[in-house]
């Protein structure tokens, strides 16, 4: 057993020191770009080893070895939660050598990290701890994440925008688990930052906003329908809330609309007819410069 342990504390130093002697040498390819997607840097670095080395096993042992060491749920959440970041970077790394097979790997760890800290979150939970500051540090971190994707997914097509819409919603999904365990007032803003995303989202597909509210809030009674269900009552209270204010938004909305629409028509009308009196002017004009060329006419 001591040697078993002493070679994994050998295996850890090892990797972690190749991993800082190579930090700096990444650091200038974290700013490149490629085609049409580009990628602003990331905040956390790649595995030592990259998605598209056949020793990649080894960078998935390395992470192994880091979650055994890792005794408790909420360190375990943490080892998952750089994971994901390290991930991320690897996703940059791919969409520089436009590696299909590498972003598909990079980006499935990512969605999988997520998910699986949020289940060691769960577990850290119900053993009693208050896991409310690391929820938060999970839910931020996930934040950035998707705003990144977001703006990908904008850009990308074919392969790459499929597994780029394929992750974010695994992301997505890890990032309401965890706002369960958040305190009541986080819980508020992070669905209140959840619901103006989706509005977002919408609004780059349509520039009808009460359209892209109403489509944000069928997202919301689903997700209090899921909340019900599963007897989340500080989510279920958050988003009962939500939903009246999103419900009281897109009446204003529409009451805007319905006035700008009466506006324009009356504008319109307006114009019809200031048209029509012109018409008419000008026959009368008409007319009268024939009876006038009729009577020289008949003076001859």
């Amino acid at each position: 057993m001591k040697r078993f342990i002493g070679v994994v504390i050998i295996f850890v130093i090892f990797f972690t020191i190749v991993n800082s002697c190579s930090a700096i040498s990444r650091k200038a390819v974290l700013g490149a770009e490629t085609g049409k997607l580009s990628m602003p840097p990331t905040i956390e670095g790649p595995g030592i080893i990259l998605p598209d080395s056949p020793f990649y096993f080894l960078d998935q042992l390395k992470q192994n070895t880091r979650l055994f060491l890792a005794f408790t749920p909420e360190a375990k959440t943490k080892v998952y939660n750089n994971i994901a970041g390290e991930r991320m970077a690897e996703f940059r790394f791919m969409l520089v050598k436009q590696n299909e097979d590498g972003l598909r790997v990079a980006l499935a760890g990512l969605s999988q990290s997520y998910k699986n800290a949020v289940e060691q979150l769960a577990s850290a939970k119900f053993s009693g701890k208050d896991v409310r500051d690391l929820a938060k540090e999970i839910n931020d971190s996930i934040k950035l994440k998707q705003e990144v994707m977001d703006e990908l997914i904008i850009k990308a097509e074919g392969e790459t925008k499929k597994q780029l819409q394929a992750a974010l919603e695994g992301v997505t999904e890890a990032k309401i688990k965890s706002e369960e365990y958040l305190s009541e007032e986080d819980l508020a803003n992070e669905i209140k930052y959840d619901v103006n995303r989706e509005v977002n989202l919408q609004m780059q597909e349509t520039s009808n906003t009460a359209q892209s509210l109403k489509e944000a809030l069928l997202d919301l009674q689903e997700q209090r329908k899921q909340a019900s269900e599963n007897e989340l009552k500080n989510r279920e209270k958050v988003l009962v809330e939500e939903i009246n204010k999103q419900n009281e938004t897109i009446q204003k909305e529409e009451q805007k609309a319905l006035e700008l629409d009466k506006k324009n028509q009356s504008e319109v009308s307006k114009l019809e007819e200031a048209a029509i009196k012109e018409i008419q002017d000008l026959v009368e004009k008409a007319q009268q410069a024939a009876v006038k060329y009729q009577s020289l006419r008949a003076n001859q």
